[in-house]
């Protein structure tokens, strides 16, 4: 997490798979803003990845209908997994996206079997 004015950034390592082949992994780095939390009403959206390969930062066209409550995700198999709600809803975690580095873009929500907040996600 990063403070930059008004704004949190967000992010996520990841990598994007090339080949069946472990060393044609290309690492990624995935950074958000979304402070629909702290500011309903006029919240800051932004969805960059970096790529070590092309050493460049390009913004992804990224509407969500879901906000991403916990801060930190977890990686598997070179994708990131977060707990979400959908937008306007309660704030218990209902559901998981994962965020594809191969592909970049995220996933459909993946319901979970049960509700939390914060740590009871764990």
């Amino acid at each position: 997490i990063e403070w930059k004015g008004r704004d949190f950034y967000k992010y996520a390592l990841g990598y994007e798979n090339n080949s069946e082949s472990k060393s044609c992994r290309s690492p990624k780095i995935l950074r958000f803003i979304d402070d629909f939390k702290r500011y309903p009403n006029n919240p800051a959206l932004r969805y960059e990845i970096y790529d070590f390969d092309s050493d460049l930062w390009t913004t992804l066209d990224v509407s969500p209908y879901w906000r991403i409550m916990s801060y930190q995700g977890i990686s598997v198999k070179g994708n990131t997994y977060w707990g979400v709600v959908e937008r306007n809803k309660s704030s218990q975690i209902g559901h998981i996206i994962c965020f594809d580095f191969t592909s970049e873009r995220f996933g459909p929500l993946l319901p979970l079997p049960f509700k939390a907040r914060g740590a009871q996600f764990a």
